[in-house]
């Protein structure tokens, strides 16, 4: 006998038939959406929304939370928002979802306000752990956005960490413990990240060490936090912790080690292989990080296989960056623009072009983006520093300057002008070309130039000695409400220590003050907003003040913060009194910085160096060369091409003429700055036989004899009373090797004719040559003549001059009168 169902158990199967169904389509919606995320397909997400409200399921809170998720990966906030406030109850999850949106939109302050509320008593909403890991997430969006303060010595990220260890300290008393937090491997991996970012890096390894268990993004956010903030050599230190307790490493974790490679390569002064220089133990590290790489299998990896083409290109060895390079699978822009890279700057820069119209031929390759086209006007630039320098005129680089503007019709076709990096850099490059006027059109072009296009038009302009229109920019810059950075300040101050240079002389004392003040005015500025710290715009306003003889004010600017204590402002003050005549106080500063070492940003360079040794030789003392020439040895620095010349011009302005000759003798390619230190101490000592034989061998070389040159050859001729050689020199300056004499020649061949009495001569060269007679000229006249008859002139010129020089012209007519009594 067949069994009746009742009427409920009916109902029963179809209410869960329908739940079935229900769940299904629910199901469908869902991943109809998720697709839409994936594919960024607002408008087919927003017909599926459509439908689903129709049939009602839009109000299902699983489906209801992935429209919220589809809106905003598709970039709808508004969409998503509207989603959300119409929902009838909200969880941790679509508040969750909502917050995400907002921080993936850099829309990070919502994003925070949003978890605020969530909390409040209006909505009572207990967040999750992952609701934590998204606002941690909002936090680090705004660190990126922030500028770094000096707190205790930390650089750090004031606001955002204060916003983020308020969310710490909420999860915390939310999910019942620092332990859970311990215990939750997303959450701690989140903190570490967070802490790591704002500069707080001893916050970030106290959470990593707490942590019951580390994933690979863990380390890496550790790893790249210890590089970001300057210590790169814990970066490396952690990776092989990593890799000391069996974690596993993934190819991020490589790419963070190479980076902190890349960060130490740039700290490193290199050694020269093979006449290269060449970061020798950052290559190292990095070769033994290629080597982990490898045995991972992480080197097929593109961003593995694109750092470690920067990573070679970094330490200067050309070669293992080729080989990185072909040994990629396949390849994006960041790889060939890397390499383009570092051609460029490690000296080749016709092979990074090479490689540029590899990259835009190549069609199975990566095309060329913006940055390959920075990348190849960057070589355009280093390619126009190799040409040669006109002959006292300003040259424009012909070749970098075709291959520059055919680099620039290319971009401009494929509307990459348009760029503002791009733009900027076709600024830089027509400047370092010469081509000032294409430089300023490009500008012109710029729809809205940012505070680096006006820096860049400003630096171009004083780079080409335009110093006063470079500064009448940097007015219009800010008449036009654009905000002067850092830089911006420096370039400023830069164009007034350019001006005030031009007026190095006689008579010019008024207009280089005149230039001091206005530069002042420029550091007062800076000072109001803040960037009286800054290490570059205290460098740049002890530069200004060193250059006008202010050296006063030099040493108050350096002494005002400590922490402004930059390795430029030392040197710049270090200089700034060898070249005011205290190169004593320019030893003390040496001795001061050497005690005081153990700081990395107080740790001497090359120019520190250099500006000790130029104190020494104008001081004469040969002991205190030494001295720092044995420092310069023990730091690995000997090999450094302006140390070496700077070693040969200490000792022989010391009288040290075989330490001269052997600091020479150690250079494997002197050049002509060499050639011209040995000559010019050989002459400051009177051996003029030596001076000519060396001018001699210096010619055997192929080198071309310059102002300088020929400024030492007239004094030797002048030391050893030799005038017919010394006219003979002086008139082949130009029609010989092209070198227009300047007034210290015409100063150089007077002394000559003075010595060997001849004064008449000497007061008609003073007459007929092409300068405005100086003090020093009338100077050099006075001290050769032997009667007061015949200095008579000479005297009542330079009483028509500054006072110093009117003080010497009395002393020496006084010297003159009591001879004859």
């Amino acid at each position: 006998m067949q069994r009746i169902s009742s009427p409920d158990v009916r109902s029963s199967q179809q209410r869960t038939l329908e739940r079935l169904e229900k769940a299904k389509r629910i199901f469908i919606l869902v991943s109809e959406l998720k697709a839409c995320s994936s594919s960024k397909d607002l408008d087919r997400g927003r017909k599926i929304h459509a439908r689903a409200v129709a049939t009602g399921e839009s109000s299902n809170i699983y489906a209801a939370t992935t429209l919220i998720n589809m809106y905003c990966k598709c970039g709808s906030l508004v969409d998503a928002r509207s989603v959300f406030d119409r929902m009838p109850l909200c969880n941790a999850v679509a508040w969750t979802a909502l917050m995400l949106g907002y921080a993936e939109n850099s829309l990070e302050e919502q994003a925070l306000e949003l978890f605020s509320a969530m909390q409040s008593r209006t909505f009572s909403c207990v967040p999750d752990s992952r609701t934590f890991v998204v606002a941690l997430k909002a936090c680090v969006g705004l660190a990126t956005k922030e500028a770094v303060q000096d707190i205790n010595g930390k650089l750090v990220k004031m606001k955002s960490l204060e916003k983020g260890m308020a969310v710490h300290h909420q999860a915390v008393r939310v999910l019942q413990g620092a332990l859970a937090i311990a215990q939750d491997i997303y959450l701690g991996s989140a903190l570490v990240n967070f802490y790591a970012r704002c500069g707080d890096l001893s916050s970030a390894s106290r959470v990593f060490d707490e942590m019951s268990s580390r994933n690979a993004v863990a380390w890496n956010a550790l790893m790249l936090g210890y590089t970001e903030s300057g210590d790169s050599e814990r970066a490396l230190e952690l990776l092989e912790r990593m890799l000391g307790e069996g974690c596993t490493p993934n190819a991020r974790n490589f790419v963070a080690a190479l980076k902190a490679c890349s960060s130490l390569a740039g700290d490193e002064a290199g050694s020269k292989v093979d006449g290269k220089l060449v970061k020798v133990v950052c290559l190292e590290k990095g070769v033994a990080v290629h080597s982990q790489a490898v045995k991972y299998g992480c080197e097929a990896d593109i961003f593995v296989g694109s750092t470690l083409v920067d990573v070679y290109s970094k330490c200067g060895s050309l070669l293992d960056s080729w080989r990185a390079f072909e040994r990629m699978p396949r390849r994006n822009a960041v790889s060939w623009n890397s390499l383009m890279l570092g051609y460029a700057e490690n000296g080749e820069p016709e092979a990074a072009l090479d490689l540029f119209v590899r990259m835009a031929n190549e069609e199975d390759e990566a095309s060329p983006d913006d940055r390959s086209y920075v990348a190849a006007l960057k070589a355009c630039v280093i390619l126009a520093a190799k040409e040669e320098e006109g002959r006292g005129e300003k040259l424009v680089k012909v070749a970098a300057l075709e291959k520059g503007m055919a680099i620039h019709a290319r971009a401009a076709s494929k509307h990459f002008e348009r760029d503002i990096f791009v733009a900027n850099m076709l600024v830089d490059m027509y400047f370092k070309c010469g081509s000032m006027a294409d430089a300023s059109r490009v500008f012109g072009r710029i729809e809205n130039p940012t505070v680096v296009s006006w820096t860049s038009l400003i630096l171009g302009y004083i780079d080409n000695g335009e110093g006063a229109l470079a500064l009448r920019l940097f007015d219009q810059m800010q008449a036009r409400g654009c905000r002067p950075s850092a830089q911006t300040f420096v370039a400023a101050m830069r164009a007034c220590t350019c001006e005030a240079s031009k007026e190095g002389g006689d008579g010019k004392l008024v207009k280089k003050k005149q230039w001091l003040q206005r530069g002042m005015a420029v550091h007062d500025q800076a000072v109001k907003r803040g960037l009286e710290s800054n290490i570059f715009v205290a460098s740049a306003a002890v530069d200004l003040c060193s250059k006008c003889g202010s050296m006063d004010n030099a040493r108050k600017i350096f002494e005002q913060s400590p922490s402004s204590h930059g390795l430029a402002s030392w040197n710049a003050l270090m200089l700034g009194y060898v070249e005011n005549g205290d190169a004593a106080s320019a030893l003390g500063l040496f001795s001061r910085l050497q005690r005081q070492k153990n700081s990395w940003s107080s740790s001497p360079n090359a120019r520190t160096y250099a500006a000790a040794l130029k104190a020494c030789g104008a001081l004469g003392l040969l002991s205190s060369t030494k001295l720092v020439h044995a420092e310069i040895c023990r730091c690995g620095a000997s090999s450094d091409a302006v140390l070496a010349n700077s070693l040969v011009d200490a000792y022989g302005k010391c009288g040290g003429l075989d330490h001269a000759q052997q600091a020479f003798d150690s250079i494997a390619s002197p050049d002509a700055i060499t050639w011209n230190a040995l000559i010019t101490s050989y002459s400051s000592q009177g051996d003029t036989n030596r001076v000519f034989q060396l001018l001699g061998e210096m010619l055997g070389r192929g080198w071309e004899p310059s102002a300088v040159t020929y400024t030492s050859l007239l004094i030797a001729c002048s030391r050893g009373g030799l005038v017919d050689r010394c006219w003979k020199f002086f008139r082949e300056m130009e029609s010989k090797h092209g070198v227009a004499p300047r007034i210290e020649h015409y100063h150089c061949v007077m002394d000559t004719l003075g010595r060997a009495n001849r004064v008449e001569e000497a007061v008609r060269l003073a007459e007929e040559m092409p300068f405005e007679p100086s003090g020093v000229t009338w100077t050099t006249v006075l001290s050769a003549c032997e009667s007061v008859e015949a200095g008579r002139g000479a005297f009542g010129s330079l009483l028509g001059m500054e006072e110093a020089d009117r003080k010497a012209g009395c002393a020496l007519m006084s010297n003159l009168c009591s001879s004859k009594i």
